[in-house]
């Protein structure tokens, strides 16, 4: 009889903490932030990546009232500095800007820090880097279907740049070579910026590159672009057409996200607050412009659902990587 008595009691005295725990979770991030804010960008300064965290710090400054701060922690093809964010507390104080390295170091790297996707939380994806095949004009090709027909004569003599073995400019390229069946000679570069400038001087046949690269360089005569690796025109370059377009490789897309994450634990209702006020930022047409002229695309999704969306990207860049026998320098 006691026993049953106590129940009840037990049951409200639970309910009441819960109760508190969520007042308590909510207060915290209506208080929230109460001093600065740094966003960890596992990259040197320069990329896409970092351009675009910059552009979204300026704004959340406003936003939020307190100095939301860039900080680059790059190495090790970005697992540095997410590591540092693995151990950072889960305070909603340190966030990171992370790109498609993110997502292919675990194919590449035979023991990784930590797991790519369940050892963060991931808040909102951001947007995508659009890439561009474009070709040094002495190549007597003008379309996608061109270069493939070209290949096949000189199988291994065509030659491509990249940012260097693993990057997305390289694993594109070789996606590219699988699905039209023939083959490239590739060329890796420590710096996308050095095989840029080869590719215009002629030193390379051609290379995957961002639209705010390519697009002036083909307006000069200097480069000419073939087309999109996306399923679909990108704004930037409405007149590219689609590599499924240009050279009839149905459904081939090669789309490197950049999404915003956090440390393991992050509270759901910070979490919630972060992404509204990001997904109101980048919803701003202003905002997408500025983006638009570092080569990028506003995408956003919410947190739901984010963590099985970065799995499949993980398991199908591991797919690029195993099919085209990549190595990491």
């Amino acid at each position: 009889m006691q026993r049953r008595s106590m129940m009840p009691a037990a049951r409200v005295f639970a309910t009441t903490l819960a109760v508190l725990a969520l007042c308590s979770g909510v207060a915290f991030a209506q208080v929230w932030p109460a001093r600065p804010v740094r966003i960890v960008v596992p990259l040197a300064t320069g990329s896409a990546s970092d351009a675009f965290a910059r552009q979204l710090a300026q704004r959340l400054t406003d936003v939020w009232g307190h100095s939301v701060v860039v900080e680059n922690v790059p190495g090790s093809n970005g697992m540095i500095g997410a590591q540092v964010v693995t151990k950072a507390p889960a305070d909603g104080y340190t966030l990171m800007v992370m790109a498609a390295n993110h997502v292919i170091n675990p194919s590449l790297q035979p023991k990784m820090p930590y797991d790519a996707v369940n050892d963060f939380t991931w808040i909102a994806q951001l947007g995508f880097t659009p890439l561009l095949l474009v070709v040094h004009p002495s190549l007597p090709v003008k379309s996608l279907k061109d270069l493939v027909v070209l290949a096949k004569r000189q199988p291994g003599d065509l030659t491509y740049g990249s940012a260097g073995n693993g990057s997305p400019s390289h694993l594109a390229m070789e996606w590219l070579a699988i699905a039209s069946g023939v083959q490239f000679r590739h060329v890796p570069y420590k710096a996308i910026s050095q095989a840029q400038s080869d590719l215009v001087g002629g030193h390379i046949g051609a290379m995957f590159m961002v639209p705010s690269v390519a697009l002036p360089q083909a307006k000069s005569g200097r480069l000419r672009v073939l087309a999109t690796s996306t399923l679909a025109r990108v704004p930037a370059a409405a007149d590219v057409p689609t590599a499924e377009e240009s050279g009839g490789l149905k459904g081939f897309e090669v789309k490197p996200w950049v999404t915003l994450g956090a440390p393991p634990g992050l509270r759901a209702e910070l979490v919630q607050r972060i992404a509204t006020d990001v997904g109101k930022i980048t919803g701003d047409p202003a905002f997408q412009e500025r983006v638009r002229t570092v080569g990028m695309e506003v995408s956003f999704v919410g947190p739901s659902g984010l963590r099985e969306m970065l799995q499949k990207d993980v398991e199908r860049w591991g797919e690029i990587v195993r099919r085209s026998g990549a190595r990491i320098d």
